[in-house]
């Protein structure tokens, strides 16, 4: 890679990282923010996960179930993301507020078409299609990916280093 190359990623992953910060500000200083649960408007839900985000070596990263050892997907370096920034971002948020950075993250697909990314210990959720048709794209496969008990992986994916 690049020296330009190398730059212009770290630009671009820069961007994404401002846009997901910029993101959780708007929802957290939402006008719905102070009103209570049955005044907000939402439509049912269709579809839902909820996940734990481990990071890897190397710049990887785990989506585990949050029930027993059953792993999602791992995400590579140069894979997803804006996934992956948004979590840390929205991780960095649990940590200024001294909540916990483990618990569980909520993607659900809503009847309107709405894919929503949910941090329930911060009581906030961000739309993920106000960042555009290839994040929405590569998140909803997270729904649909059917996850793998640690014990039936290679021993190199038991440790995580897969």
């Amino acid at each position: 890679m690049s020296a330009s190359q190398k730059i212009l990623r770290k630009g671009i992953i820069l961007t994404y990282m401002v846009l997901g910060l910029t993101g959780i500000m708007i929802l957290s200083a939402s006008p719905n923010a102070n009103l209570p649960n049955k005044d907000i408007v939402q439509t049912e839900e269709v579809q839902s996960r909820s996940f734990r985000f481990v990071l890897l070596e190397e710049g990887r990263a785990a989506l585990m179930e949050t029930e027993g050892p059953r792993l999602i997907h791992i995400i590579e370096p140069e894979e997803n993301t804006f996934l992956r920034l948004t979590i840390k971002s929205l991780q960095h948020v649990r940590k200024q507020h001294k909540q916990s950075e483990e618990a569980p993250f909520r993607l659900s697909l809503r009847k309107d078409g709405n894919l929503m990314l949910e941090d329930p210990s911060m009581h906030s959720e961000l739309a993920i299609r106000a960042f555009g048709h290839t994040a929405v794209e590569n998140t909803q496969k997270i729904l649909s990916t059917p996850s793998v008990i640690l014990a039936e992986v290679p021993a190199a994916c038991h440790r995580l280093e897969c």
